[in-house]
């Protein structure tokens, strides 16, 4: 990746994260709410330590939220090493990992190496690299140029140890239902 393209997607991403309002659910400007479970923020404190110490660069975020409630800062996490955690964990809390690719080849392998396959994202311009991504990369749900990857309507699932199957969508409702087939002669 053209180091310019990188540092302009961190800048960008940072800017993003910066104007997202954290707070309770049921007030009208918040547009992100709290942490599952008091467990997800200290796995998201001992995320941001463990990327500290292996050099990535926070450009904004990295905290818990002082007062009542789960609460984490939108973080954007740069420059991140295959040995940090945030690489190797499926972090579920609010954070971006990026970390600079020579190649298409080397964006699969680093992504395929992992036992997960929730969710990806790509950002490119390019058809052929969307087609080839779009077929080679080994998740349930991939946004193209966008972070929306759930919607009522469509399907909602991992591969490998991120699920089996789907909720959501026409593929949700099918798992709950019983299929008779009858062949009459």
């Amino acid at each position: 990746m053209h180091e310019r393209i990188y540092d302009r997607f961190i800048e960008q991403m940072t800017a993003a994260a910066e104007r997202i309002k954290v707070g309770a659910g049921m007030e009208a400007d918040t547009s992100m709410g709290p942490l599952a479970n008091a467990r997800r923020v200290q796995s998201m404190e001992r995320l941001m330590q463990d990327a500290r110490e292996h050099g990535a660069t926070i450009t904004t975020g990295g905290n818990r939220i002082d007062g009542p409630g789960f609460f984490f800062q939108p973080t954007v996490v740069s420059n991140v090493s295959q040995d940090c955690a945030l690489m190797n964990e499926e972090p579920f809390g609010p954070v971006v990992v990026a970390a600079p690719f020579s190649d298409d080849d080397a964006v699969i392998a680093q992504a395929n190496r992992l036992p997960m396959g929730l969710g990806g994202f790509v950002y490119t311009q390019n058809a052929r690299r969307i087609r080839r991504l779009s077929a080679e990369l080994e998740v349930g749900m991939l946004g193209v140029n966008n972070c929306l990857i759930t919607f009522a309507e469509s399907p909602f699932g991992g591969v490998k140890e991120s699920g089996y199957g789907s909720e959501g969508g026409v593929e949700g409702i099918e798992s709950h239902l019983v299929t008779k087939f009858v062949h009459q002669i």
